[in-house]
Order: C-alpha cells, then sequence, then structure tokens
C-alpha cells in the first residue's frame, strides 16, 4: 500500500450576495468538494475567455487537482503544465503535479517537481514529505527519512504530512516510514525516530495503536 500524498492550496471563493457572480467563483468554491463540478465549473471558467491571469492559473490548478482526484492523470498534468508555463515560480501547482507523477509511478519526475517546489518555498513541509514518500518507492531510504525529519521539523503537530492520510491508510504509511528507518538506521536509531512519528500519529488517530505497538517492537 502506497503512502497518500498531500495536495496543498485548493483556492477557495467567497462571493457576497450584493456582488456579481465572477466566472470563477464555482470553480474556486467547488474544486475541493466535488471534482466532477470543479471540472465542470473550471472549464466553464477557463473557456469564458474574461479570466485574468491570475485566475487562469488557478483555474487551470484546480481542475488539474480535480482530474487528479478521478484519477486522470494525463489531463491532470495537462493543466499543471499550463499553470505551471504561465506561473513557473507556483510551488503549488509544482508539488501538485509531482503528486501525479507519484501515482503514475513516474518518481524521478515527481521528485524533480518536488525539489523545485521546495527551492522555490523551502518551508514547504508538505512538498518535503511527498519527496519523501517518493524516495521511500525508491528504496532509498537515507533521502526518504532525511525528508521526512525535516516535514516534522517545519510541522511538528501534523500527522497528515507524516503519513499523508489517517485511518487504517495512516497506519500503514506510519508502518512504512518506520519499516524505511529499520533499513536505513541502526536499531536505536529507528525506535527513535518511529517513536517521534507515532507519538503525532496516535494524538490524532488512536486506530494507529496496534500498527505502531507492532512496528516498535
Amino acid at each position: 500500500m502506497r503512502a497518500s500524498a498531500i495536495c496543498v492550496l485548493v483556492l477557495s471563493s467567497m462571493v457576497s450576495p450584493c456582488c456579481a457572480q465572477l466566472p470563477t467563483d464555482d470553480c474556486f468554491s467547488a474544486a475541493s468538494r466535488d471534482a466532477d463540478k470543479a471540472i465542470q465549473y473550471c472549464t466553464e471558467a477557463i473557456k469564458s475567455g474574461r479570466l485574468t491571469d491570475y485566475e487562469l492559473v488557478h483555474s487551470l490548478s484546480n481542475r488539474g487537482w480535480a482530474y487528479y482526484r478521478k484519477s486522470d492523470y494525463d489531463r491532470a498534468i495537462q493543466d499543471y503544465n499550463q499553470a505551471i508555463h504561465l506561473k513557473p515560480d507556483y510551488a503549488y501547482a509544482l508539488n501538485n503535479r509531482g503528486l501525479v507523477y507519484y501515482r503514475q509511478g513516474d518518481y524521478d519526475r515527481a521528485i524533480q517537481d518536488y525539489d523545485q517546489a521546495i527551492h522555490l518555498k523551502p518551508d514547504y513541509a508538505a512538498a518535503f514529505s511527498n519527496r519523501g514518500l517518493a524516495h521511500e518507492s525508491k528504496r532509498d531510504s537515507e533521502r526518504a527519512i532525511q525528508d521526512f525529519d525535516q516535514a516534522v521539523k517545519l510541522s511538528p503537530d501534523s500527522a497528515a504530512l507524516i503519513t499523508g492520510t489517517s485511518g487504517s491508510e495512516g497506519c500503514q504509511s506510519f508502518a512504512s516510514i518506520c519499516s524505511s528507518s529499520i533499513l536505513f538506521s541502526s536499531w536505536s536509531l529507528a525506535l527513535s525516530r518511529c517513536a517521534s512519528v507515532s507519538r503525532i500519529v496516535l494524538r490524532n488517530d488512536s486506530s494507529c495503536v496496534s500498527c505502531s505497538s507492532s512496528c516498535l517492537v
């Protein structure tokens, strides 16, 4: 079971009843809730020809995220490519395109995108965590652990940045991280790292108790 990676920054928009509806309003508001509606509304906004460069970039990014959620990875990459072409310093779009490459099993290209996102935004904890997952998938445990450690330092209370998800999937991700530590490190260092992560996971999800206990034995 591969760990779930982390997306950040799906823009939302709140519209005052007194104000006219903008082409992007539905696109931004639906992006985090309903993938099909996000695709519909964002496509309408993109085709309207009335968007500013800022609105076009974020409409493309939101539609790319909707395609990603539907596992339509080719279209997701097309949208992220356009968004990044228009705004090359858009760290969030680079991170999210990395997620698509990761899901396709193209770990090298995913890492390249995470590298760029981190270069643009050095405090981007999610990108460090996502890059760690890609390194772990390539069995590069040393680099994976370095990235996980940095993600924890940048966001010490966020279990999502370490496991990418919660519940049983989070447990499996947690176990994967522990396993990487054990493969690369001495037992004492591995147990220390697992214990550090387990405190965060257990504080957020009690269902991980048995999983973490078996990992730490």
